[in-house]
């Protein structure tokens, strides 16, 4: 989002207004709250399905480590993401550019899960 235009595609007028409140008055200011809602929406889901899914996948007498490594792998990515983001900033000089590569962490991340057995259903 810029302040004139939306998902690197959809211009919008300077004089584009939604409301005339205090905060929050243009189109691209209000689409950027709603996409931000969005994702952390689909965090809180992600994180849950995660960890059912970790817990599915832990062989019995095994779940300490192996939930262990699932943090490590969170702590991992806190600082992995924003060096990853701070390396193309300054490369192409672009903010934009910067946080378009998280989609590489999201990308690498799908590409992973092919690899993820479903185990079988345990009673």
């Amino acid at each position: 989002m810029t302040p004139n235009s939306m998902f690197f595609v959809v211009d919008v007028a300077e004089s584009a207004r939604v409301w005339d409140g205090p905060i929050l008055r243009r189109p691209p200011e209000i689409a950027y709250l709603l996409t931000t809602c969005v994702i952390a929406i689909s965090i809180s889901a992600a994180y849950a399905s995660s960890r059912t899914l970790m817990a599915r996948l832990s062989p019995p007498g095994m779940e300490g480590e192996l939930f262990g490594l699932y943090a490590l792998s969170g702590a991992a990515t806190v600082w992995l993401g924003p060096m990853i983001v701070e390396y193309f900033t300054e490369t192409y000089q672009s903010q934009r550019v910067g946080f378009g590569a998280i989609a590489i962490l999201l990308a690498v991340g799908f590409v992973l899960l092919f690899f993820v057995k479903a185990p079988e259903r345990r009673v």
